[in-house]
This record gives C-alpha cells, structure tokens and sequence, in this order.
C-alpha cells in the first residue's frame, strides 16, 4: 500500500485527509482442498495453486483541536472481486471507522482523555470506549471497553 496524508493547519487546530491506495493478493490451494461431495462440478478438475491481484483503496479524514478530535475513515472502497472459477467473492468488505476524543485537564499534571471508536461493515458495529489518566505526560493508565466482547486494563510510561 501508499499512503499520502495532507495536512492544513487551521489557527491552532490541524486537518488531516489522506488516501491510500495498494493491492490485495488472494491465493488458493485446490490440491488442499477437500470436497465434501467428490464430484462437485465447482472444484472439479481443479488442481495446484491459483493467484488472483486486485486493486484496493481508502480515504480518511482528521480533525484534532487542543482539546478534541474526531475523525471518519473508509477501507476498500473499491468493489474488488476475486473469482476462481467458482463464484466471485468480495476481497474485503467495506469498512467505516468513527473516532473521537475529549481532553480534559484536572490539573497542571493530571490530563483525562475520553475516547470512542466505532467500526462498522454496514452490517455488524462494534464500539469501544476508553478512559485514560496522563500524569506529568510520561505515565498512564486506564481501562477500555469494547460493547460485549472485553475490558481492557491500559498501563504506560514514556
């Protein structure tokens, strides 16, 4: 993959959009396959290896002020199919990834930063939440909480 990030500064603020644009490689094994019907007109006569390439590519944008952020990214936008011979099937899915963040200052050494993420094929979301504590900006700490699927327990120093 290649990526370009082009960023606009914006008084204090910064505005980041960028593109990325690659390839994605698929290979099957037909000699691993095993069929469950011995005859199955799809896999029938198929043998070796087969290699398919197709094009990818994603688009995001970033918005990051002293005190928030938020941002919006798109992967494989393109409809890339691979088809073996048998029926096509999509490389990836299309993804959409939401982020957002909130700084909050307690005091001269203590910073709370209060996140989201929320990830979606269009068909299944998931979402996490964080909190962290920065101290001195070289140690933190935090948990994180990805909705019915873990807690997470974050520890740092810089």
């Amino acid at each position: 993959q290649a990526m370009y990030a082009y960023h606009l500064g914006i008084k204090d603020n910064k505005l980041s959009i960028g593109i990325k644009a690659g390839l994605f490689s698929q290979t099957l094994d037909f000699d691993l396959y095993r069929a469950v019907q011995p005859d199955d007109p799809l896999l029938n006569g198929k043998s070796g290896k087969e290699s398919q390439v197709r094009p990818d590519l994603g688009f995001g944008v970033f918005y990051r002020s002293e005190k928030y952020y938020a941002g919006v990214g798109f992967n494989h936008l393109l409809k890339s199919e691979f088809d073996f011979g048998t029926s096509n099937r999509a490389a990836l899915e299309n993804h959409v990834n939401f982020t957002g963040g909130y700084y909050y200052d307690m005091s001269f050494d203590l910073t709370l930063l209060f996140t989201t993420w929320v990830k979606t094929d269009l068909n299944e979301t998931s979402v996490d939440l964080s909190g962290l504590a920065f101290y001195k900006n070289t140690m933190w700490g935090g948990l994180s909480f990805r909705q019915s699927e873990a807690v997470s327990l974050l520890l740092g120093y810089s």
